[in-house]
Formats: structure tokens, C-alpha cells, sequence
């Protein structure tokens, strides 16, 4: 279930046992406020009154964009006071690249998005588009969300627009933008990586102040590294405690990283591997990224695995086109028992 409330500017999504929400705020900015159990709309109007507003730029302050560097965000600008690694990144024709994407329109459209020529989810309930422009060019942004009221994945992508004449070069364009609370906890990240015959081992990392990056450039995504990252709070075991999976829908070269702000949030995005790549975006055309499955859960690293397991080989790929890989979890049952811990 989507749902927009006109007053507060305020989008509540739902599935079965979760709920994302964000909010434009005042400076026209796409403010992440929550991703966890599920809440009601009278929750998601607490939200954007005690943790929206106090985190969001002053459009009158003439240092106000400079607040965008702790402002919990859905898509990461670069160059505008955001110190933290971007979401998207566009050269323009006179080589700058700073971007400030605000808030155009939205829609709400029954059933999933299909994407001509890669994988994707073919089912879902609903799938909003929330469209952002650039402030400095006329790049345009579409942040597509799917949900299903009957699984508890949020299916996430981008496609990058060129509304203009001169033609662009992305430099940068992952799928997906998210943010972690700071709890004053201690998180952790789970990543899959391993060989042949040792396949998704899992590898624990503590996560502290700066950027965590897992990533494959082999042009494809191997089982070296898996394109998979949960993170973890610090209680976190295989039948309990909260979690967050990132599952990208995508076969090449990927990156997936998660920042530490000086705040203690985390911001977990991930894509197109954006290492050496480079896009020409003529006017008029538009480049669409790989769907990314995200999954909240606070039954351990396991209700992660049952989640994604659940919806993943029935839902995007059949289980006969998968052959045997697809009757195995993402997620090695019993990875608490034999993590690796860096």
C-alpha cells in the first residue's frame, strides 16, 4: 500500500510487516524519515514533525545547503553542500557536475515496473515514481518504488533523464539511496564473498566512521563477491534483532557501499559499478539502472534469508530458468555460526 498525505507532503509505504517513509521537505528536498515496523499515518505525521523538520535545510538561510551534509536523504547530490558520496552523478557539456535534485511530481500506478532487457520483479501491488529535476541542468530523475502487500520487499531503481538538447556524460548512477537512524548503537555489515565449491561465505565488518564499499569489476558479479549487503544492529543473530538486506537484480559489474557519516548515520546505496564507467546521455534519452530488492526484518539474519527467498525465485526469475541455484537461500542458513568477523 502507497499512500500520500497532501498536508505534510508525507509518503507512507507499506508491505507486509514493514513500512518505508519520506517526506519533501521545505527546501523541496526527498527526506528520508523511517524504514522499519510497520506504522500508521498518524506515526509517519510524528515523524515529519519531530525528525523531519529538525533535519531540514532552511531555504531562507544563505548557508542552508550546507544542512543537505546530516539531512537524511533518498537520492545523495554532489558538489552542494552534501559531503557524503552521491547517488547519481552527470557531466554537463561545460564539465561541472555539481547537482541539487528537488522535487518535481509524483505518481502512483497499480502493479510493477517491467524493465526491457534486465531482471526484475514482475508482481508487486503498487509502484510509486517520484520525479526530481536538477537545479543546475536539465537532468530529471525517476525514483521508482514497488511494493507488495504480501511480501515484505521494496523493490528499488532509477532512470536518468536528459530533458535538454546538449548531450551529458554519466559518470555515476546507482539503483538505489537509503539511510540508517543513528541509534548510538553499533551496526554491522554482512557481506557474501568466497570461490568456487565456497560460495557466500558470510564475512562480518564492524561499521565505524567512513565508507564501506563491496564491489565486482570482473563484469559480472561472480561469487568472489556477491552483490549483497546486510546491515546489522548490535544485537542482531540469525532468529533475532533488526537487519537490512540489499539485494541487487543484476548480473555485471556492481558496487554496493554503506557511509558513516560524523552523525553516526548510515547511508547504504548502491548500483552500476561506478568505476571507469561513463554514459553518453544524448537530449531526449533516458538510462535506466537495475532493480535492487530491499528488505527490512527484526527476526535476525533469517527473516532476511526467508524474505528474499520467498519472493526473489518466484517473483523475478522461475525457479526452472535458475536450474538448482534457485532451491538455495541468499542467505546461508546458520551464518552466525560460521561468520567470518574483520
Amino acid at each position: 500500500m502507497i499512500a500520500y498525505e497532501t498536508q505534510n507532503k508525507c509518503f507512507l509505504l507499506s508491505g507486509k510487516s514493514y513500512s518505508y517513509c519520506m517526506y519533501i521537505n521545505r527546501a523541496g528536498l526527498l527526506q528520508h524519515l523511517y524504514w522499519g515496523k510497520k506504522i500508521g499515518a498518524a506515526d509517519a505525521a510524528f515523524l515529519v514533525a519531530a525528525h523531519g523538520l529538525p533535519a531540514s535545510p532552511d531555504p531562507n538561510d544563505v548557508n542552508g545547503g550546507m544542512a543537505t551534509d546530516s539531512m537524511p536523504s533518498e537520492c545523495g547530490s554532489f558538489g552542494r553542500g552534501d559531503f557524503r558520496s552521491a547517488t547519481v552523478v552527470v557531466r554537463r557539456k561545460d564539465g561541472a557536475a555539481m547537482s541539487r535534485f528537488c522535487y518535481v511530481s509524483h505518481k502512483i500506478v497499480k502493479g510493477a515496473l517491467h524493465l526491457q532487457g534486465m531482471p526484475c520483479v514482475r508482481k508487486a501491488d503498487e509502484t510509486l515514481t517520484i520525479t526530481l529535476k536538477d537545479d543546475f541542468s536539465d537532468i530529471e530523475l525517476d525514483l521508482n518504488y514497488s511494493v507488495s502487500e504480501d511480501s515484505d520487499i521494496l523493490v528499488r531503481n532509477t532512470a536518468v533523464r536528459n530533458a535538454g538538447k546538449d548531450a551529458a556524460e554519466i559518470a555515476k548512477a546507482f539503483s538505489f539511496c537509503t539511510e540508517l537512524p543513528d541509534t548510538r548503537g553499533t551496526y554491522s555489515a554482512l557481506r557474501l564473498a568466497g570461490s568456487w565449491v565456497r560460495e557466500r561465505t558470510p564475512v562480518v565488518t564492524p561499521l565505524a566512521e567512513g565508507t564501506l564499499r563491496i564491489e565486482s569489476a570482473r563484469g559480472y558479479s561472480s561469487h568472489q563477491m556477491n552483490p549483497f549487503l546486510a546491515v546489522l544492529s548490535e544485537d542482531c543473530g540469525e532468529e533475532s534483532g533488526e537487519c537490512y538486506g540489499f539485494n541487487l537484480l543484476y548480473s555485471g559489474s556492481f558496487a554496493i557501499t554503506a557511509d558513516v557519516s560524523h552523525n553516526k548515520s548510515i547511508r547504504v546505496q548502491g548500483g552500476i559499478n561506478d568505476y571507469l564507467f561513463g554514459w553518453q546521455l544524448k537530449g531526449g534519452e533516458s538510462f535506466v539502472t537495475p532493480q535492487a530488492a530491499l528488505c527490512y526484518s527484526a527476526e535476525g539474519t533469517g527473516g532476511i534469508r526467508g524474505r528474499l527467498g520467498a519472493v526473489l525465485p518466484v517473483r523475478c526469475v522461475s525457479k526452472a530458468a535458475c536450474g538448482w541455484r534457485a532451491q538455495y537461500p541468499l542467505l546461508p542458513v546458520g551464518a552466525f555460526g560460521r561468520r567470518t568477523v574483520v
